[in-house]
């Protein structure tokens, strides 16, 4: 009996439907052979440089084996295999992790989109540069709104030209030299312009004793938070805090990325309860373990308790399944 393959490659398009025995879908979107797609469906897989691995690149900066994606409780971990230049997910370099849909990885200079299985990428590709897909539909309707919008422009005009006086040179000279006028009486002075300033942003001489570590620990944040590592953010700021209760800077921020992932947790969960309506309860379980990393620190959390709870039961129906 002929051993079933590891994963299916289709070079052009990814097919609408999942495919036997498929866990899940890879799409190259930087790298050799952008667009190239994959639906996995073994247990594992091997990526990197060497022809003998179950999914090679041609990259000279990947390793020969440079990563392992194991399946472990239906969802895959990528593990790097001492790698020189390293696995990144996300934009941050990792030992291991599990992997969920919309994450994306990089092995070497090869990167690819995580893609829930029987869905298509959401991501297009030119030049090997990135960019939002955009649809027949969606071009079709931006060239409409354009062609309105420039009959709109032009009826508007023809309407009041007619209506407007014809203005003699010195006419037009003595309303140029009334409207310069106007505008310098509206320019703030420096001074003006330094009480504006003073509003928005935090006092701070930094004199305090602890201002330096402080400084150290928002500066972190300021890292974690633009990578999108909310918890990470949230300990750093909170701990510029503890350090220095006068640092301003991570107390404001301190609330922003609380606010942030508040956001997040809450669109994940509503994509989890999307997909488990749609019946795609590995998609929604995915999702449900994405909302129950943001939230680790705070069990206590409505949305970590209902996670947890439709995470059971779906573990639970396939064990009845089987």
């Amino acid at each position: 009996m002929a051993e079933r393959p590891k994963l299916l490659h289709f070079p052009e398009v990814l097919p609408r439907k999942s495919q036997f025995g498929e866990r899940i879908r890879l799409r190259i979107v930087k790298g050799h052979n952008v667009g190239h797609g994959y639906c996995l469906t073994g247990h594992s897989i091997v990526i990197g440089r060497d022809e003998e691995c179950d999914l090679p690149i041609e990259d000279e900066q990947a390793s020969r084996r440079h990563v392992e994606l194991v399946l472990k409780k239906n969802h895959y971990f990528a593990r790097d295999l001492d790698s020189a230049n390293g696995l990144f997910i996300n934009q941050k370099r990792i030992k291991g992790e599990f992997l969920v849909p919309g994450d994306i990885f990089t092995v070497g200079g090869t990167t690819f989109e995580v893609i829930a299985s029987g869905q298509q990428s959401i991501i297009a590709f030119e030049d090997n540069v990135m960019r939002p897909d955009v649809t027949e539909e969606e071009k079709s309707l931006k060239k409409n709104k354009m062609i309105i919008f420039i009959v709109f422009f032009l009826l508007v005009m023809i309407i009041f030209s007619g209506s407007e006086n014809v203005l003699t040179f010195r006419e037009k000279v003595r309303l140029s030299v009334l409207d310069e006028e106007e505008s310098a009486k509206k320019i703030p002075k420096k001074k003006d312009r330094k009480k504006e300033i003073d509003v928005f942003v935090p006092k701070y001489d930094g004199s305090s004793s602890g201002f330096k570590s402080a400084q150290k620990f928002y500066r972190e944040g300021m890292r974690e938070l633009n990578s999108r590592n909310y918890r990470r953010a949230i300990t750093a700021f909170e701990t510029a805090q503890t350090v220095d209760p006068s640092h301003e800077l991570s107390k404001v921020y301190l609330e922003i990325v609380k606010n942030r992932m508040e956001s997040e947790v809450v669109s994940t969960y509503l994509a989890a309860q999307s997909a488990a309506r749609a019946l795609r309860y590995e998609e929604a379980r995915m999702y449900y373990v994405s909302v129950l990393r943001l939230l680790e620190k705070d069990p206590d959390s409505e949305y970590y308790q209902k996670s947890t709870e439709a995470v059971e039961q779906i573990d639970e129906a396939r064990e009845r399944s089987k």
